[in-house]
């Protein structure tokens, strides 16, 4: 973690009026994983924790927090002096996967806790609106694993959330692969808002009265 926390660096990051349009709920999803060949090395707990945060060293924007400045002017503000930092957990579970598996993945067969946090988006137990939660569950003889992963619509939408854990995901297998190096060259990301404005066609459909007044 304190490599995550050394290399942020300060800035602010504006948000668009569409990013404050569902800006008051959370984007929960839940990732599973099956120990399929019974390994004692699934997934360890200190190289995925690694893994985490060496990601988010590429995603500066979730180390942020939430600045409002008047209705609609709303931003990102990273300080690097007060970084933000993940909530992020583990726990053992007593839930087996194939139980899971058997039940078809529903919730009610789900162990309990897996989400930390609520529909929407609100301060946790320190008072810090957390721009990632991540609850890591482990199941029953190491037989999977659950990844609960929440973000704040604010600050990313659902294909932006997938994203992460895609690029978490990559930066874990590298590491298993002992390739370290080829993670500072993985493509790196953008998040000012301006650059879609900017790439829109000349050429507009005019905006029906009620999207005008919605989004203006």
């Amino acid at each position: 973690m304190d490599e995550f926390v050394k290399s942020i660096e300060s800035q602010v990051i504006p948000l668009g009026v569409i990013d404050t349009q569902g800006s008051f709920s959370n984007i929960p999803f839940v990732f599973m994983y099956e120990n399929k060949d019974g390994s004692d090395d699934f997934m360890p707990t200190g190289l995925l924790c690694k893994s985490f945060y060496r990601t988010m060293q590429q995603l500066p924007i979730l180390a942020g927090r939430v600045k409002s400045k008047g209705i609609g002017n709303v931003s990102i503000v990273v300080d690097a002096n007060d970084v933000n930092i993940p909530e992020y957990s583990e726990d053992q579970s007593d839930v087996h996967f194939d139980s899971l598996k058997a039940a078809g993945y529903k919730w009610s067969s789900w162990p309990k806790g897996v989400a930390t946090t609520g529909p929407m988006t609100c301060a946790n137990n320190d008072g810090e609106i957390k721009l990632i939660n991540v609850h890591v569950v482990r199941l029953l003889n190491n037989s999977g694993v659950m990844i609960y992963l929440s973000i704040p619509h604010y600050v990313l939408d659902g294909e932006a959330h997938m994203e992460v854990m895609r690029r978490w995901c990559k930066v874990h297998q590298l590491m298993v692969a002992g390739q370290y190096a080829d993670i500072d060259g993985l493509p790196t990301y953008t998040f000012d808002r301006a650059i879609i404005q900017q790439s829109l066609p000349d050429e507009r459909k005019p905006v029906d009265e009620t999207t005008y007044k919605t989004f203006t």
